[in-house]
């Protein structure tokens, strides 16, 4: 068989004789090492979004990312908690969410991945749950992980800024 044209050896399993290739980067593979996307077979290293520019993300992108997070959150969850929104939190918040995935995705130059939704997941949760009472006295409120409106604001936010993230 491997005298036939178009017969290869596995990349990854020598002892293995094929006649698929990756449908983007030419390289032999066999079954077990194929992985399927709607655009056919594909090696591993080519299936894996890891090599798009997209997903390839800085640390100073990361830091970033949670400072924008972090900043718009808290800002957002210090409204929520002095009660100008009230009732209205519930529709406030997904959309605070999602302009806060906007602004992440805008200061990271578009880049996108679960490592950078989860940074500014983390951002988004540090931001509502600062305990706004004890930066400033002059909060006559409860602030921070005892306010009920800053857990609300994460069950609705934390997703609509996911979504644009990853």
């Amino acid at each position: 068989m491997a005298n036939e044209s178009g017969v290869y050896r596995c990349t990854r399993h020598p002892k293995v004789e094929t006649r698929l290739r990756c449908g983007k980067c030419e390289t032999p593979i066999c079954p077990k090492c194929s992985v399927m996307t709607p655009v056919g077979a594909r090696c591993r290293d080519c299936a894996s979004n890891r090599s798009s520019h997209i997903y390839q993300i800085a640390p100073a992108q990361y830091l970033l990312a949670f400072a924008v997070a972090f900043g718009l959150s808290w800002v957002a969850s210090f409204v929520g908690v002095l009660g100008v929104l009230g009732f209205f939190a519930l529709f406030y918040a997904p959309l605070i969410g999602s302009l806060i995935g906007k602004a992440v995705l805008r200061v990271v130059q578009g880049k996108r991945g679960t490592p950078l939704a989860v940074t500014a997941a983390a951002g988004i949760v540090l931001g509502a749950l600062l305990p706004i009472s004890s930066l400033w006295g002059a909060v006559p409120v409860q602030a921070g992980i005892l306010n009920p409106f800053a857990w609300l604001f994460l069950v609705l936010a934390v997703p609509g800024a996911w979504w644009w993230i990853r």
